[in-house]
């Protein structure tokens, strides 16, 4: 009994923390079993609310919602990484545009595995989802940083090469 009430009670600890974590989490901790070939959303954490605009019941209500979220240019490549990842039965990332609840794009990172049965077979997804819109805008200035600075060299290279012709045609 003793040994029981002590699993029990380690489970709960557990439950307690994961729950603690994913209330203040900005990433969106999701699960979704493999039920007769089609997905169903087991978990989906709070900060999809924050991340997505949404209710995460409407995943629960439509498992394939959040691909109706993704940006359409995105959403193909989105779609076939994530079957492409069940059927490998390896982990994979892929990253996505959504237009948001508010109407705002963001770019998402999603990193998946696979769950698998005792015999090998996959089961179910589980996945992690963050919000990286904020450094892919960094990155996007940073290279446009760049190309400008090239521009500037560039320029300067031939204003003196021009200089030196200048020269000797004055000389």
């Amino acid at each position: 009994v003793t040994s029981k009430r002590q699993a029990e009670q380690q489970a709960l600890e557990i439950r307690t923390r994961f729950n603690a974590y994913a209330e203040n989490s900005e990433d969106c901790f999701w699960s979704k079993d493999i039920i007769d070939g089609s997905f169903r959303t087991r978990y989906v954490s709070p900060a999809f609310t924050k991340m997505w605009g949404y209710d995460p019941q409407s995943l629960y209500d439509d498992p394939t919602f959040w691909l109706q979220a993704i940006v359409p240019e995105d959403r193909e490549q989105a779609r076939k990484v994530f079957e492409q990842m069940a059927k490998a039965k390896a982990s994979a990332t892929t990253t996505y545009r959504i237009v948001d609840g508010r109407g705002r794009e963001a770019w998402i990172e999603d990193r998946m595995l696979p769950r698998l049965d005792t015999e090998g077979n996959v089961v179910g997804i589980d996945g992690i989802a963050r919000d990286i819109t904020e450094r892919v805008v960094l990155e996007q200035r940073l290279f446009h940083t760049q190309k400008l600075e090239s521009l500037g060299v560039l320029a300067g290279g031939v204003a003196h090469d021009f200089n030196n012709l200048l020269t000797a045609i004055l000389g």
